[in-house]
Formats: C-alpha cells, sequence, structure tokens
C-alpha cells in the first residue's frame, strides 16, 4: 500500500474546481491560472479522512518587473497560525507542511503579499501571484533508520549490479551517462529526458497516462546538440535525445518509433514506482530548493514506498550524503568539468552512503 494519499487535487482553471473554495481577492480564472491579487487571500479546502501529517504542493508564479521588483513574497497562514514565507523569482512548484487534518474539518489557509507591481495602464489590477494548482497529500509517520556501520556487502555483486538499482529522475543526463560508463546501461524513461520539477509533479499524479498519444509528440532539431533531432511532448514537457541527424533518419519514422516506445517504458517505470524498487535520482544542473525536492519525495510516495536521492553538486565533501528524511537523501557530488557534470568517484562515493543510510527494510526490497 503506497505511504501517501491523495487528499485533494485542485487546478485553477476556467474548469477547475476551487472557486467556491475562494475569498478575498482573486481574479477571474484564466486558461491555465488564477490570480491572486494584493493585499491578501484566502482558501478553505475540504479534507476527505483524518491524516496526522499533511503538506500542500502548490504550483504557482510571482508577477515580477525585474530589475526593480524581481521577486515577490508571499506569507502562508493556517488558521491564523503561520506556516511558511515564500520569496520567489520563478515559477515553480512549492512544499508547505500542514500538520495534522481532520475528516470533516476544513483547511483554512491564509494568503498575504508583499506591495504590489504596477501594472499597464490598461489593467491596472493588484497582481501578487498565479496559482495554478493545489495539491494535498496526507504524509504517514517516518520509521526511523538503523545504524549501518558495517561493510557494503551490496557492492560485491560489481558496480554495474549496484548502480542498476537507481533510476533517473531526468532533466539532467550526467548520471545516466555514469551508469553506462560503469556498465549498468539500463532503460529509463527519463533516463537522457529533461523535464521541469512542476511538469514532473503532474506526471507522477498522473502516471504518465497520456504519454505517447497521438498528436502529442514533435520533432526538433538542436543546433547545440551538433543538429540532431529532439523529441517533445507536448503533454508533460519532456523532451530527450535521439541521438540521430536528419541525414539518419525522418521525423515521422521517430514519432513512430517513439510511439511504440514510450508506452513500454511507461509501464516499466509505473511497475518500478508502485514497487519501490530503486532509489530515484534528482538531479539538476541548477539550484533546487529544499521544497521542490520535498514535493518530489512526496509525490512519489503516493505511489510506492520510494526513496529519492537528490543529488546537488556544493562545496560539501564529493560523495558525502546526508538523510532529510528516511526516504529522502541529499547527496554532495563535486564539479568536474561545468555545473551539471560531477566526477565518477563522486557519484560512486553517494550512490554507495545513500545505500548504506537506507533501513534494513528498504535495502532488502532494493537487492531481492
Amino acid at each position: 500500500m503506497p505511504p501517501n494519499r491523495l487528499l485533494a487535487n485542485l487546478a485553477f482553471t476556467r474548469a477547475g474546481q476551487v472557486s467556491h473554495m475562494q475569498s478575498g481577492a482573486w481574479s477571474a480564472p484564466e486558461d491555465g491560472h488564477t490570480w491572486a491579487l494584493t493585499p491578501c487571500c484566502a482558501l478553505s479546502l475540504p479534507v476527505a479522512q483524518d491524516a496526522e501529517d499533511a503538506v500542500i504542493l502548490l504550483e504557482l508564479w510571482p508577477q515580477t518587473a525585474p530589475p526593480v521588483r524581481p521577486t515577490r513574497t508571499m506569507r502562508i497562514s493556517r488558521d491564523g497560525r503561520p506556516l511558511a514565507e515564500l520569496t520567489l523569482a520563478k515559477r515553480g512548484t512549492h512544499l508547505v507542511a500542514l500538520g495534522a487534518v481532520y475528516a470533516g474539518s476544513p483547511v483554512n489557509l491564509d494568503f498575504a503579499f508583499d506591495a504590489p507591481v504596477p501594472g499597464p495602464a490598461e489593467d491596472p489590477r493588484p497582481f501578487a501571484f498565479a496559482f495554478r494548482s493545489i495539491r494535498m497529500i496526507a504524509r504517514m509517520p517516518s520509521r526511523e533508520l538503523a545504524n549501518d556501520t558495517q561493510a557494503a556487502p551490496y557492492l560485491e555483486a560489481g558496480l554495474d549490479v549496484f548502480l542498476s538499482r537507481f533510476l533517473s529522475l531526468g532533466h539532467c543526463c550526467d548520471f545516466g551517462s555514469f551508469q553506462a560508463k560503469c556498465g549498468a546501461d539500463t532503460l529509463g524513461l527519463l533516463r537522457y529526458g529533461s523535464i521541469d520539477t512542476y511538469n514532473l509533479v503532474d506526471a507522477l499524479i498522473d502516471r504518465f497516462a497520456a504519454l505517447g498519444q497521438p498528436g502529442t509528440l514533435e520533432v526538433l532539431i538542436v543546433e547545440e546538440e551538433g543538429g540532431k533531432y529532439w523529441m517533445f511532448d507536448r503533454v508533460y514537457g519532456m523532451s530527450w535525445h535521439t541521438g540521430l541527424k536528419p541525414d539518419e533518419t525522418t521525423p515521422a519514422h521517430l514519432i513512430r518509433r517513439e510511439m511504440r516506445r514510450l508506452p513500454k517504458l511507461r509501464d516499466m517505470f509505473i511497475e518500478i514506482l508502485d514497487g519501490g524498487q530503486k532509489i530515484f535520482i534528482l538531479r539538476r544542473p541548477t539550484h533546487v530548493h529544499l521544497s521542490e525536492a520535498e514535493a518530489i519525495a512526496e509525490t512519489l510516495r503516493l505511489h510506492g514506498d520510494c526513496t529519492l536521492l537528490w543529488a546537488v553538486q556544493d562545496d560539501s565533501a564529493p560523495g558525502s550524503v546526508e538523510k532529510i528524511r528516511p526516504y529522502l537523501l541529499r547527496g554532495h557530488l563535486d564539479i568536474a568539468e561545468r555545473r551539471g557534470v560531477a566526477s565518477t568517484q563522486a557519484w560512486a562515493g553517494v550512490c554507495a552512503n545513500a545505500f548504506r543510510l537506507l533501513d534494513d527494510e528498504r535495502r532488502r526490497r532494493l537487492l531481492s
């Protein structure tokens, strides 16, 4: 049974379901979002069942006016109790902890904003943030970790076998290249693909159901990649390498090939997701806030008892790993060539130390 439960999945669109939950200053809903207006607004969210702990995932973006106002600030309260303060410069998915929620008792959220950015003369409304979606996830209590200071027997089968127990969530290809370099050249839906955090959360909640449907794929030529073809999925905003040039194939052939291939890769990914059979790798070449990593970790656990290894490049000891939650680990990489490319030694250390931090039950499942 998945550890987490999805309690609410609401869209701030014309076809959405939130207008009767809103109070305060909101715009009329648009095709993809609704504007929250300065100075404040509120939401009253229904709760279907008890949960000892819950979080919300907010997908939104601020109305900014660089360079005068490059960021905007939002303060979130629940029933008058401060929950979080977010200062944002761009679109993203942000996690906010709610604490306990109870059946029949609505969750009342208040949003207060900093001073508005002056709008154009034709639309002087005091825009603050565009809300796209809100998800509420019931989060089950975490188990304590068992200490393990012994040698790592899981490396005895070889590095290639060991690394096949990890699966990339896309956006940065260096982990997939590291696996291939070590002989763990395994298939993966997102191994050499790119997907942003908010699109990844959407796709995970949707279980990639619309991936590879007719009319959703597009072929692009990317000059920065040597003029090779890339595939683009319009539903989830995914893109990925093909490794082929225009003189080697045609767009029509590539689309036919991918429509045969993608359903198989999706089914394989969902099976791994439901079974919690691998450690999922979150890797970005740019900075990722902790709330983004938490949002992905909690969304993964809507399906199975999954573990997320969030790999960052910073000044910490390369190869070291810290535990944020039993199912969310942060590993530290070096910068081998440029940001987005780490050394083989750092990746090997991160993977080994992450495995060492797992509790016995998780390790047994991954080794079986």
